[in-house]
């Protein structure tokens, strides 16, 4: 891996993660140092991260983690809405029964109180979609914009916290039982419904971000 790629995930990473918050200033230094690279790598990094919009840099102030307006989360469901439906029917095509119903499965396992457990559950769905549509540039395309609904959650909770609203633990399990919903229409071979259902979720889980 060159030291650009290396910075750039690693960076990337924290910020969607929640480790570097919205708002916060880089150490341009000590990231240098920790990761053991030097300035022009960095530099590619972050105007790689700064074309994605998840850094802003200003001239003799800095680089921070960029603030999400309220605009950005609603464009990014509004991309969401018309792809995500299509990704479903290329994605339903391809994924083995197998996989479906132990998809379902894993839905039904799940410790409901787990808010990290679910939250991974649920990316976990999203990322099956990816890697079962074989559009390679929608693929990159979705990849960006799960990315930045996890930069999403972070402004509206930080699990490393400790503590959870029971509203967010609540709409984090109403979001897997709209995945269920997905997944059986797609074991019982109607794909429409499956598309209407996952257009349905995407509908909730906009007014559940807005609220």
């Amino acid at each position: 891996m060159v030291l650009r790629e290396k910075a750039y995930k690693i960076i990337k990473e924290r910020i969607v993660s929640g480790t570097y918050r919205p708002g916060q200033p880089l150490n341009e230094k000590a990231i240098i140092e920790e990761l053991q690279i030097s300035r022009t790598p960095f530099r590619e990094a972050i105007h790689a991260l700064n074309e994605e919009n998840l850094v802003q840099v200003f001239p003799n102030r800095g680089i921070f983690v960029r603030d999400l307006t309220l605009q950005d989360i609603m464009d990014g469901f509004e991309i969401r809405y018309l792809l995500e439906p299509y990704v479903l029917e290329l994605a339903s095509a391809r994924m083995p029964a197998s996989l479906v119903e132990n998809l379902i499965y894993r839905i039904d396992k799940l410790d409901q109180t787990n808010y990290s457990a679910l939250l991974a559950e649920d990316n976990y769905f999203h990322q099956i979609l990816i890697d079962y549509t074989d559009n390679m540039q929608l693929k990159k395309i979705m990849h960006n914009l799960y990315e930045y609904n996890r930069f999403q959650v972070v402004l509206l909770d930080n699990p490393e916290a400790g503590f959870i609203s029971n509203e967010r633990l609540a709409n984090a399990v109403e979001s897997l039982k709209e995945h269920r919903a997905v997944l059986c229409c797609i074991q019982n071979g109607n794909i429409p419904a499956a598309i209407e259902k996952m257009k349905f979720h995407l509908q909730q889980a906009r007014k559940r971000t807005l609220q």
